[in-house]
């Protein structure tokens, strides 16, 4: 009796570890290519290891720029 206790508590343990949610906070640069100090800002926050997301908008002014920085860098996830 004690073993199938111990089993069903072992396994509602299980249960609720598994239930636990685990929250993430993406940083993301958001309206690159509105403008070139905004260009940069975003770039710089990218290297730097903070930001893990670009979006760009594409009728933008500055959007050339944009491409050509993101460009440079492949790794990042626009």
């Amino acid at each position: 009796m004690k073993k199938i206790i111990g089993v069903l508590l072992f396994i509602l343990s299980i249960q609720v570890v598994s239930a636990q949610k685990i929250t993430r906070l993406i940083i993301r640069g958001d309206d690159m290519g509105y403008s070139h100090s905004g260009n940069e800002a975003i770039m710089k926050v990218a290297k730097d290891g903070i930001q893990q997301s670009i979006e760009i908008i594409v009728p933008s002014p500055w959007f050339p720029e944009a491409v050509r920085l993101l460009n440079e860098h492949p790794d990042l996830d626009v």
